[in-house]
């Protein structure tokens, strides 16, 4: 896909994802508990907005050594571990299309930056609709928005940089100049 599709992609799936949240408005602010599902509404409208973000925000993509201590203390390897045994790894290989092999590790590193924009992207909607929700009075909704937001993004985040981290380093072992997201094939999941 151009990027000029992207970006206009991802500007029909922002008004989509507005649209969404502001038909569903009435019924979240009645029953709060509905405010979690902006979070998987969200990831539908990041699938428009990720392509586009991956080359806006290139050199957040560097992991450094204490970041590696904090996602091995905080157990990032265990929630991989738990998404292998319900089978999401599997499914998200096959939409990467990474089997594994030398060929594929460029959409593997894409993959991961792609969804790690997704969740960071979802989770700043979620924090700005929570802001709406906190100037609105609508305590409970924006407490259910970033409640959820604490457990369904930070562990996701991590794991894509660690996974990625790890990639680039497979990456850079097998080809000394591949040492970054650029330098490596950009295999586009969505293509």
């Amino acid at each position: 896909m151009s990027s000029q599709r992207q970006v206009f992609a991802a500007l029909i799936g922002t008004v989509a994802y507005g649209t969404v949240i502001a038909a569903a408005w009435p019924l979240i602010t009645e029953t709060p508990v509905l405010a979690v599902l902006i979070h998987p509404v969200g990831h539908l409208w990041a699938l428009t907005v990720g392509a586009v973000t991956i080359d806006w925000v290139r050199g957040r993509y560097r992991l450094n050594s204490r970041e590696e201590k904090l996602y091995r203390a905080a157990r990032v390897g265990a929630f991989n571990r738990m998404l292998d045994v319900i089978g999401w790894n599997a499914l998200i290989a096959r939409w990467r299309r990474f089997d594994g092999t030398r060929s594929t590790l460029g959409a593997l590193i894409r993959g991961a930056c792609y969804s790690e924009n997704a969740h960071v992207v979802v989770a700043l909607a979620g924090a700005l609709i929570a802001g709406v929700a906190l100037g609105a009075g609508q305590i409970a909704v924006a407490a259910a928005i970033v409640g959820f937001g604490l457990i369904a993004h930070p562990y996701p985040i991590a794991l894509q940089r660690q996974v990625r981290g790890r990639a680039l380093l497979v990456a850079s072992r097998l080809d000394p100049e591949a040492t970054s997201v650029s330098s490596v094939e950009r295999a586009d999941p969505l293509r």
